[in-house]
């Protein structure tokens, strides 16, 4: 097997040349070399980058260009590889083997990034996106949530399922851009993914989930992204009473049951400002709401919020609400005292 090397290095990438990228690194070959030494290697299509340790990478068009242009990295052999704190920015990876590599810390793409017809054979995508929207959480004024530093770029349902990730059912700490192509063009819309009985933890879904399978999934700091009722009230948390600090983003959760449900900390947002999370006719008796944020949901009324524990035990401290609901609500407590 060949000795892991420990890189920091910069990619440069060409359009106009067979040349890929032009990589400055240090090598540390602990076996052979001293930290100290230097040198610059050129790293074309069908380059063999297997079995290394990659630190530190940035990959991108020019430094400073701030141009959209996708460049194509062709036929690069990243088997058994580990990423750790890699920007890659406006790239396509075309044709690259992934096998057996491991997406660690700090992994982080441009969304225009993505990978097609790769191969992601028992690789293993835990990127440790660094989000936190529990108490005081990153949200807008307007309830937009913006949460996860990481994105591991576009990739395709087949690479997903490819993956040691998904095979040993935990996807934690993955940031997910899930695409399929129909008649040659990219479908975003479609996707049917089984996260069945899958540790959800940390993971920053970027795509619709309406048509995936959430039965018994485990969620915790998940942020779901056009999800329903239906799939939440399968989960694994729904069952145990407990769906707490769940970011829904353009969610439909309109009629869900979450009587006598743990709520607290949830986040229910617009998606990009537009969508809200709806939750028409939602069930909210006895339901927890504690530090939930509700400004970016529509369809909520006084009347559910006054089925809450929190209102009937008078802890509604940290309790956000859609402005034209809490004035409702200060307004009927005004009348009470």
């Amino acid at each position: 097997m060949k000795n892991l090397f420990l890189f920091t290095l910069l990619f440069f990438i060409f359009a106009d040349s067979t040349l890929v990228a032009e990589v400055t690194l240090e090598v540390f070959a602990r076996s052979r070399m001293s930290e100290d030494t230097k040198k610059t290697v050129v790293l074309k299509n069908g380059a063999d980058f297997s079995q290394l340790e990659l630190r530190q990478i940035v990959i991108c068009l020019n430094p400073g260009d701030d141009s959209l242009d996708l460049i194509d990295l062709l036929d690069v052999n990243f088997n058994k590889s580990c990423f750790i704190r890699v920007l890659a920015d406006n790239v396509a990876f075309k044709h690259c083997s992934f096998r057996g590599a491991v997406f660690e810390e700090g992994f982080s793409a441009s969304e225009a990034m993505f990978y097609d017809d790769c191969d992601f054979t028992d690789t293993v995508i835990h990127c440790r996106p660094k989000f936190d929207f529990g108490r005081g959480g990153t949200l807008c004024a307007d309830g937009v949530l913006n949460i996860g530093e990481n994105d591991f770029g576009l990739i395709s349902q087949k690479n997903i399922e490819q993956t040691a990730s998904f095979k040993q059912k935990d996807l934690s700490g993955t940031v997910l851009n899930v695409y399929n192509k129909k008649n040659g063009e990219l479908d975003y819309e479609n996707i049917k993914i089984d996260f069945s009985d899958c540790k959800l933890w940390n993971v920053n879904f970027k795509f619709p989930l309406k048509y995936c399978n959430f039965e018994n999934a485990d969620l915790r700091m998940t942020k779901l992204f056009k999800a329903t009722a239906k799939q939440v009230c399968s989960t694994k948390n729904y069952k145990e009473g407990a769906v707490v600090n769940i970011a829904f983003c353009g969610c439909d959760l309109s009629n869900a049951d979450f009587s006598n449900i743990n709520l607290t900390g949830c986040f229910f947002a617009h998606l990009d400002g537009l969508e809200k999370t709806l939750l028409k006719d939602a069930n909210f008796t006895n339901a927890v709401i504690s530090q939930c944020y509700f400004r970016g949901s529509e369809g909520l009324t006084l009347s559910q919020i006054k089925s809450t524990w929190n209102y009937k035990s008078k802890r509604m401290s940290g309790v956000v609400l859609p402005d034209k609901l809490q004035k409702e609500l200060d307004a009927e407590e005004g009348k009470i005292k």
